[in-house]
């Protein structure tokens, strides 16, 4: 073959390779997104959900009011703590929990939603009445309550004022004006029934009065006895004084009833509660033995007040006038 013959075939070659067209690669959208290849028939899918991607979930862990704030030890693992708050609320679409204590460190975000300020929120603007919504950071105790760590706290503002006789959700008791109540001493022995098991305390401002739950495990409500006592309030095992706030001291006595379970855990983890109601000022438990237990609540002046006897859940309530 002639040179000039070969050289001829090599140049028709690189003439048809420069018009063949490239192989495809990944198609760009208009927002800059790339669009995968897809095999078989029928239109690719831009954007499809991942199945492999993790779950998200729009909204925060907790929604709901501070009805308690407490201080907390120093030490621990992880941020140091600056204090935490009981916030109570319900089960909302975007929320997962109705209550809980949560725990506020050095490294809790605390944000306001309406009416920034100059100065930013800090723990001491978490006080009792605020309603707020939480996000939590690493594992959640499921106690009765809850107790976990906040990430992010958002002061919401001030929680509407409770309607006469609401706590939890649930309408208990008529009105302040229909309540008379006594400051003398109320007493209803119920010897012969097992030993209830307290599960949980709570605490609630009213209108015309303050208010304190006391829930029961069952459907069966202990014994009780109430009364005002003089100082010193003392522990009843070891007959150490308790310093306890206030001017007047209202004596809960719950008998047969246990508040620890099996294993000598205690049902109720918070035992001791400072709080600034107009009258109830704190809340401290003074005794769970023999079937004995007992709490005492410090309150501003031995105001009258009154019991009520509630079912689904089991509940012994106490409410003092302001």
């Amino acid at each position: 073959m002639s040179t000039t013959r070969t050289l001829g075939i090599l140049l028709v070659a690189l003439a048809a390779g420069a018009c063949t067209p490239p192989s495809p690669g990944p198609a760009t959208g208009g927002d800059g997104s790339t669009e995968s290849a897809q095999a078989g028939p029928g239109p690719a899918r831009i954007g499809a959900p991942r199945t492999d991607a993790p779950e998200t979930r729009a909204g925060a862990d907790l929604r709901g009011t501070i009805t308690q704030t407490s201080a907390v030890e120093p030490g621990g693992p992880g941020a140091p703590a600056l204090g935490r708050v009981l916030v109570e609320g319900e089960v909302e679409p975007d929320t997962r929990y109705d209550r809980g204590w949560i725990t506020v460190t050095e490294e809790t975000r605390i944000v306001r939603r309406e009416g920034m300020s100059d100065r930013p929120p800090s723990f001491l603007d978490l006080t009792v009445g605020l309603r707020v919504e939480v996000t939590f950071e690493g594992a959640v105790a499921k106690s009765l309550p809850l107790q976990a760590t906040a990430r992010e706290i958002v002061i919401l503002g001030a929680a509407p004022a409770p309607g006469p006789g609401e706590e939890d959700g649930k309408t208990a008791g008529g009105e302040a004006a229909d309540f008379k109540g006594t400051a003398g001493i109320i007493d209803k022995p119920r010897p012969d029934l097992p030993p209830a098991t307290l599960r949980d305390v709570r605490t609630a401002r009213q209108a015309g009065f303050d208010r304190v739950v006391f829930e029961f495990a069952g459907g069966a409500l202990p014994g009780y006895h109430l009364e005002y006592i003089d100082k010193p309030v003392r522990q009843c095992g070891s007959g150490e004084p308790v310093p306890l706030a206030g001017d007047a001291w209202l004596q809960v006595r719950l008998v047969p009833a246990y508040a620890h379970t099996d294993a000598g855990q205690a049902t109720v983890q918070e035992r001791e509660r400072h709080l600034d109601y107009p009258v109830l000022r704190e809340l401290e438990s003074t005794c769970d033995f023999e079937a004995h237990v007992e709490w005492v609540l410090g309150v501003a002046s031995p105001n009258r007040y009154r019991v009520l006897e509630l079912s689904d859940p089991t509940r012994l309530v106490v409410d003092v006038r302001h």
